[in-house]
C-alpha cells in the first residue's frame, strides 16, 4: 500500500511539473511578443534549472530569446545544448548557423544551414560560408589599419558616427543613460568632438535635442549640406506603448523624418518637422537615410512591398517643394536579403550594408560606384573592415579616415565604433573595365539538348547557353545558380546549371550584362561583365569555379608524449579541444604543430564510448585564458579548436566555441 502511495505521489508531481513547465513556456511567448526578451529569458532560465527532463520546446525559446538580443556566447551554449537532444526546429538550425558564423565556425555553420530544410535563405547562407572560407585563405584584405575607438565606446550601444562640416565634431547614436531620467536602453543622437585615433581617454558625449523627441529610438540622424536641416529616422510611436524592452532600431518600425534647426541660446531644437510623404509604418518600415553630396537624392532602407528581399535600398529625388516617389536602387545593390545603412562619400560613392551580397557572416559593408537604379561593380570591403560579426555605416572624415560600427567580438558593448585608416590612397571613380571569362582548359562539347536556334523575328530577347566547369577537373558542376544584371535596365535574369553544366539565359541584344555564379563548395564568380550582339549571334558563355579547399597543416616530428585525460583535477577548469579522431592507431601528427607552438600548455587524450578519442590542449581556470589559445590555434589553421568546460574532471556538454 506504502509503494503505491509513493508511485501515486511521483506521478502527481511529475504531472504538475509538467504542466508548470508548460505554463512557463506560454507565458515565455507571451513575453516575446511584447518583445520582453528579458523576463522571458529569466522564467524559462528557473524552468530549466527546476525541471528533471530538459523540455526542447523551453530550450528552443531560451535560444531564440538569445539570439535576438545578440547575446551569441548564451545563444552558443543553448543551440549546442538543443542540438545534443535534437530537433525538428528548422528556424532553430538557421539560427544557430549564424550564431557559429558569427564566431567564424564556418564549416559547422554549413551543417546547420543545410539541416533548416528547403530554406532559400539557408541555402545562400551555405554559400556564403564557402565563399568566407575561400577569401580567408586567399588572405583577401582591404587597405585599412582598423581600432577600436575605445574613447567613444561604452558597455551600451555605440554607432552611426557620422562626421560634421567643421572636421572637429561627430554625430554618433547610443542607447548610454543620460539625463535626471536616466533614458537607458532608447536610441539617441549624440555629439562629442572626434577623439584622437588610439586615445582610451573617454571623451564627452552630450545627448542632442533632447526636449525635440518623446520616448523613441532615434537615428541614424545626418545633417543636410547647408547644415540647417536635418534627416533622422525614428521608431513609430504607436509601436512603442506596447513594447517593455527595448531592442536595436534595426529591427522595428521605422519612420523617417526631416526638420529644421533653431538655438534658444541655450541648446539646439528642432522645428518645421516633416514627415516623410512615403512614411506608412502599419504597412513597412522607412529608415537609415542618406543624402547624396549635392543633398538632392535621398537613399534610404525599406522593407516596402515590391522590392527583392526584405530590407532594400531605394531613393527619391527633391522636387520644387517635396520629394518624389520611391524608386528600388535595383538588383546590382538589392538582394534576397537585407541591404541597410546606406551612406555616400564625397564623390558619390555608396556604401552599405548586407547580408545577401557575398560575404564573412552577418551585415558585411560593400560599395558600389554610380547612382539612382544604375550601378557598376558591387565590392566587398574585405577583412579587417569586414567581420563574421554585423559591421555597418561605413563613413569617411577625409580622404584616408572614417569610422564604422561593428558587433564583433573582442568590443566593449553591444555595437562598437571602428576608426579606420587607409593605408593607401583611395583611387579616382573610373568605369568598370570589361571582363571576358576565360574559356575551360578542357574544352566540353555542349549538349544537342542546350542549343537554341534562334528565330530571325526574334530580335530583342533570344537565348543564350553557357557551360560552367570545375577549374581544377573540367568536368561539368551541377546546380550552379547563375544570375545576370543588365546594366542599362537593371533587369535580372537567374538560371541553375544541369548534370551537363549547361545553363541558357534569356538576354536582349547589344546589351552589356554583369554575372555573378555561385555553387556550394565553389568561390563564387562575381562582376563579370560581357556583352550581347544582335540577334544573328550566338553566345556560348564558359564559366571556371575554383573548388574550396580547407587548409591542411604540415606535421612536425617531435619525441613529446601524450599525457593520459585521466580525470584528476577538482572544480571547473577549462581546455581547447582540437581533435577528435576514430583511426587506430590515431593521426598524432594533426596536433603536433601546436604542441610545437606552445610546449608549456599540455595535450591530453582520452578515448570516449562513442568511438571518438579527443585531443584536448591546456588546462585553465579563466575561461578568458583558454579563450586566447583557442584564438591563437585557430590563426595556426586549427579551424575547429573551440574551448571546453570540465568539472571534477568531467567533460561538460557545455562548449565554449
Amino acid at each position: 500500500m506504502k509503494k503505491l502511495l509513493t508511485v501515486i505521489l511521483l506521478l502527481a508531481c511529475l504531472t504538475t511539473g509538467f504542466a508548470q513547465s508548460k505554463n512557463d513556456i506560454a507565458r515565455a511567448r507571451q513575453m516575446m511578443t511584447l518583445y520582453d526578451y528579458d523576463g522571458a529569458i529569466s522564467l524559462l532560465e528557473k524552468a530549466i534549472k527546476k525541471a528533471k527532463v530538459i523540455d526542447r520546446e523551453a530550450l528552443e525559446i531560451l535560444a531564440d530569446c538569445y539570439f535576438r538580443i545578440r547575446d551569441y556566447t548564451l545563444a552558443d551554449q543553448t543551440y549546442g545544448r538543443l542540438m545534443e537532444l535534437g530537433t525538428s526546429n528548422m528556424a532553430a538550425h538557421k539560427q544557430y548557423g549564424e550564431v557559429l558564423v558569427y564566431f567564424g565556425r564556418y564549416e559547422e555553420a554549413k551543417k546547420q544551414f543545410k539541416d533548416s530544410g528547403v530554406d532559400p535563405v539557408a541555402r545562400r547562407m551555405a554559400v556564403a560560408c564557402d565563399t568566407a572560407i575561400s577569401w580567408i585563405l586567399q588572405g583577401k584584405n582591404a587597405p585599412y589599419v582598423v581600432e577600436n575607438e575605445t574613447a567613444l565606446n561604452t558597455q551600451y550601444h555605440e554607432w552611426g558616427a557620422m562626421p560634421l562640416k567643421d572636421g572637429k565634431n561627430l554625430v554618433c547614436i547610443s542607447d548610454r543613460p543620460f539625463g535626471r531620467r536616466a533614458y537607458s536602453g532608447i536610441l539617441r543622437p549624440f555629439t562629442s568632438r572626434i577623439p584622437v585615433g588610439g586615445s582610451s581617454r573617454a571623451v564627452e558625449m552630450t545627448p542632442m535635442f533632447v526636449n525635440s523627441f518623446k520616448e523613441c529610438n532615434i537615428g541614424p540622424l545626418i545633417y543636410a549640406p547647408d547644415g540647417q536641416r536635418v534627416f533622422y529616422s525614428r521608431t513609430n510611436e504607436s509601436s512603442e506603448k506596447k513594447v517593455k524592452e527595448q531592442i536595436t532600431i534595426r529591427e522595428r518600425e521605422l519612420i523617417l523624418e526631416e526638420a529644421t534647426i533653431t538655438n534658444n541660446g541655450k541648446e539646439d531644437r528642432l522645428n518645421q518637422i516633416t514627415p516623410f510623404d512615403y512614411n506608412k509604418p502599419a504597412e513597412y518600415s522607412v529608415g537609415h537615410p542618406c543624402l547624396s553630396p549635392d543633398g538632392k537624392i535621398l537613399y534610404f532602407a525599406s522593407n516596402m512591398p515590391g522590392g527583392y528581399g526584405g530590407t532594400d535600398i531605394y531613393y527619391s529625388i527633391r522636387t520644387a517643394n517635396a520629394w518624389s516617389i520611391p524608386v528600388n536602387a535595383g538588383p546590382s545593390i538589392n538582394t534576397e536579403g537585407d541591404e541597410r545603412f546606406p551612406t555616400m562619400d564625397e564623390n558619390g560613392v555608396l556604401y552599405f550594408s548586407s547580408n545577401g551580397h557575398p560575404g564573412y557572416g552577418g551585415l558585411d559593408i560593400f560599395k558600389a560606384e554610380g547612382e539612382k537604379n544604375t550601378w557598376r561593380v558591387v565590392e566587398n570591403l574585405h577583412t579587417p573592415i569586414n567581420s563574421s560579426g554585423d559591421d555597418f555605416y561605413f563613413a569617411f572624415i577625409d580622404e584616408t579616415s572614417g569610422f564604422f560600427a561593428s558587433n564583433r567580438s573582442g568590443g566593449k558593448g553591444g555595437d562598437d565604433i571602428y576608426s579606420f585608416l587607409r593605408s593607401t590612397p583611395r583611387q579616382p571613380v573610373v568605369a568598370a573595365p570589361v571582363v571576358t571569362p576565360p574559356p575551360p582548359t578542357a574544352p566540353v562539347a555542349p549538349p544537342a539538348s542546350s542549343l537554341t536556334t534562334l528565330d530571325v523575328s526574334q530580335n530583342v530577347e533570344q537565348q543564350y547557353f553557357g557551360f560552367v566547369y570545375d577549374d581544377e577537373t573540367s568536368l561539368p558542376i551541377n546546380g550552379a545558380r547563375v544570375r545576370v544584371v543588365n546594366k542599362a535596365t537593371n533587369r535580372a535574369v537567374t538560371a541553375t546549371s544541369d548534370a551537363e553544366g549547361a545553363f541558357t539565359l534569356a538576354l536582349e541584344e547589344n546589351s552589356v550584362y554583369i554575372l555573378a555564379s555561385e555553387k556550394e563548395g565553389y568561390a563564387p564568380i562575381a562582376n563579370y561583365e560581357f556583352q550581347t550582339g544582335n540577334y544573328l549571334t550566338k553566345l556560348r558563355i564558359n564559366l571556371r569555379m575554383k573548388p574550396v579547399r580547407i587548409k591542411v597543416i604540415e606535421p612536425v616530428v617531435t619525441t613529446r608524449t601524450l599525457v593520459p585525460d585521466n580525470g584528476e583535477g577538482e572544480g571547473i577548469d577549462y581546455r581547447v579541444q582540437i581533435q577528435a579522431n576514430n583511426a587506430t592507431p590515431p593521426d598524432k601528427t594533426y596536433w603536433i604543430a601546436a604542441q610545437n607552438a606552445y610546449p608549456e600548455h599540455t595535450i591530453f587524450s582520452k578515448d570516449y564510448p562513442d568511438g571518438f578519442t579527443r585531443y584536448t590542449m591546456g588546462r585553465f581556470k579563466h575561461l578568458k585564458d583558454a579563450n586566447k589559445l583557442k584564438v591563437a590555434l585557430r590563426a595556426m589553421g586549427y579551424y575547429d579548436a573551440f574551448v571546453v568546460m570540465y568539472e571534477n574532471g568531467q567533460r561538460k556538454v557545455v562548449s565554449y566555441h
